[in-house]
């Protein structure tokens, strides 16, 4: 017994070291979003975007820099208002997961952290 459960070990703690093994980390409130995502550019192909700590985003979205914006944190998820010159996308509210160097909303749209 004490062999298989080495074993098992053994297992999953290389399988966590190569990522297979871990879930992604719901964010649940406010801090938690601060502290992963807040301040730091995330990357989606051509875009570039940064939420900063006075409620704003920032970057670049479809090639085009953004012109307004607005993000609170509302409950349990990130609410957000965006536009660029030529677009302006809806205000929408999403759940967030962090997976390492990865920020995934609701919908599976998944940044990567620069």
């Amino acid at each position: 017994m004490q062999r298989m459960t080495v074993a098992i070990v053994c297992v999953v703690s290389g399988l966590m070291a190569h990522g297979v093994a871990a879930e992604p980390i719901m964010i649940v409130n406010e801090q938690q979003f601060r502290d992963a995502v807040v301040g730091r550019t995330l990357m989606l192909g051509e875009n570039e975007i940064t939420a900063n700590a006075g409620g704003q985003i920032t970057g670049t979205l479809n090639g085009e820099p953004i012109t307004a914006s607005k993000w609170v944190w509302g409950r349990d998820k990130f609410c957000r208002a965006v536009r660029t010159a030529s677009q302006d996308f809806p205000s929408e509210c999403q759940g967030v997961s962090l997976d390492g160097d990865k920020v995934i909303f609701d919908g599976g749209t998944t940044w990567t952290i620069r």
